[in-house]
């Protein structure tokens, strides 16, 4: 819930404020921000991963994303982007693996990866 939204929900009151997400796409070397749009708050961070990467014209080295992009949309999002692209998306701690997952394998190996570490 964004700051004030309690305020709405508990004294039925409609604030003139909206909240929105900006979503950016930087590039890791020069740190330049290549993409940015806003997005409002019920828009899921997941859907957004294809129309960000529509934008990007170059091909893309690395993907890196926090957890909340975890999911197999955002890696066969950046495949299909960039073929060779890397991902780099923390798995959650209850991720699975894909039976068949050849678009997602880097996901597979994120979540075996981790399982190893955790134990």
């Amino acid at each position: 819930m964004a700051p004030g939204q309690w305020l709405d929900e508990k004294h039925g009151a409609k604030s003139r404020h909206g909240w929105q997400k900006l979503r950016l796409a930087v590039d890791a070397d020069s740190g330049e921000i290549i993409v940015d749009f806003p997005t409002d708050l019920e828009t899921g961070d997941v859907s957004q991963q294809e129309p960000l990467l529509d934008q990007v014209d170059d091909e893309i080295d690395q993907l890196t994303a926090d957890g909340a992009h975890g999911g197999y949309p955002s890696y066969d999002a950046a495949r299909s982007h960039s073929e060779g692209s890397r991902v780099v998306i923390p798995p959650n701690s209850y991720a699975v693996e894909r039976p068949s997952a050849q678009a997602s394998f880097q996901r597979d190996d994120h979540i075996a990866d981790s399982r190893s570490i955790a134990g």
